[in-house]
C-alpha cells in the first residue's frame, strides 16, 4: 500500500471527511515529492559515507608511510650518534630523547 493510500485510509478511519479527488491528488503529489527528497537525502548520506571510508583508508596509509620514514630516520640518527659517541663526542644522554606522545625530553 502506498503512502498516499495509507494517509487516505487513516483519514477515513478516523471519521474525517472524505477527501475530494483534487485534495487526494495534491496529497499524492506532496507525498511523492517528499519520497523523492528522502531518496536524495539517503543517497547523499551513502555517498558521504563512502567518501569518508576512502579518506580513512588513505589517511591510515599515509600515517604508516610517515611512521616508517620517521623510524628509518630515527634509526639512522641513532647509529650516527652511537658512532659519534664512540669517537669521543658527547654521550648520547646529552641529547634530547622522545618521550610519551613523541614529545622531546631534554636532559637536565
Amino acid at each position: 500500500m502506498e503512502l498516499a493510500e495509507k494517509a487516505d485510509c487513516r483519514l477515513n478511519s478516523e471519521g474525517g471527511e472524505n477527501m475530494t479527488n483534487e485534495q487526494e491528488h495534491r496529497l499524492e503529489v506532496i507525498l511523492e515529492d517528499m519520497n523523492g527528497k528522502f531518496d536524495l537525502l539517503l543517497e547523499g548520506h551513502a555517498t558521504i559515507d563512502r567518501k569518508m571510508d576512502r579518506f580513512l583508508v588513505q589517511a591510515l596509509e599515509n600515517h604508516r608511510e610517515v611512521m616508517a620514514t620517521i623510524k628509518t630516520m630515527h634509526d639512522s640518527l641513532a647509529s650516527k650518534l652511537d658512532s659519534f659517541e664512540g669517537e669521543g663526542g658527547r654521550p648520547r644522554s646529552a641529547y634530547p630523547r622522545t618521550g610519551e606522545k613523541g614529545r622531546l625530553i631534554y636532559p637536565q
